[in-house]
């Protein structure tokens, strides 16, 4: 009986890590996305990303525009509404990605919060599969 309980507790604690690992794939097209705008991905903006969905891109985005328009000196009016434009078909191409992390954070049970981003990454910690072993075996 016990033998079953364990194999039962083992199985579903590999689906788990099989839908962690998926969603740590999901979190680094996240991060391919935001390097190819010149973000890179930290912990706040991973958690800002979760409860803000796009338009918290769309900040970042207008933030590093302004920016540049400051570092560039740039004062033309025309110049300044051209480089603007383009924040919000760039800030939409992120929603299926949030809806992707959104949905794997639900289906692991966890919060952004909960997800080690290290160097850029999203990681699986021993911690984080300890854990999962105590829930799954208490």
């Amino acid at each position: 009986m016990e033998w079953i309980l364990v194999s039962r507790d083992e199985k579903a604690i590999q689906e788990w890590k099989e839908k962690r690992l998926a969603l740590n794939a999901d979190i680094q097209e996240f991060a391919r996305q935001l390097k190819e705008n010149n973000l890179d991905l930290d912990q706040t903006i991973f958690e800002q990303f979760i409860s803000g969905g796009s338009e918290s891109i769309w900040v970042l985005l207008e933030k590093q525009i302004n920016d540049d328009i400051k570092r560039m000196k740039i004062t033309s009016k025309i110049a300044k509404s051209n480089l603007l434009k383009g924040i919000n078909a760039t800030a939409d191409g992120f929603k299926p990605i949030h809806a992707k992390i959104s949905t794997g954070l639900s289906q692991c049970g966890i919060q952004a919060k909960d997800i080690t981003i290290t160097q850029g990454k999203a990681i699986l910690t021993k911690e984080e599969l300890e854990l999962k072993r105590q829930q799954e075996s208490g």
